[in-house]
């Protein structure tokens, strides 16, 4: 949230919405890291899923700058993923 703060430039209202948004992701990956019963594979897509669901309430909350340096981060996020 931190870094997301300082990139996107967020005011403290902001700040404010998006930390519920934050936590809810944060539980819902670690409940899916920690779920020993499913595939890797769904585990993967759930995930994605997740983050989509995310990034729609975060771009939901922004400006349309932020939203587009927002987009860029998840394009950069996703390049690094896809390399590991």
């Amino acid at each position: 949230m931190k870094r997301l703060a300082e990139v996107l430039q967020l005011t403290d209202d902001q700040k404010t919405k998006l930390a519920p948004i934050m936590k809810e992701e944060a539980e819902k990956m670690r409940a899916l890291f920690q779920d020993q019963n499913t595939p890797r594979e769904e585990k993967g897509k759930k995930m994605q899923e997740a983050r989509k669901e995310a990034a729609a309430k975060v771009k939901a909350v922004l400006t349309p700058e932020q939203a587009e340096k927002f987009d860029k981060m998840q394009a950069e996020i996703q390049g690094k993923r896809k390399k590991q």
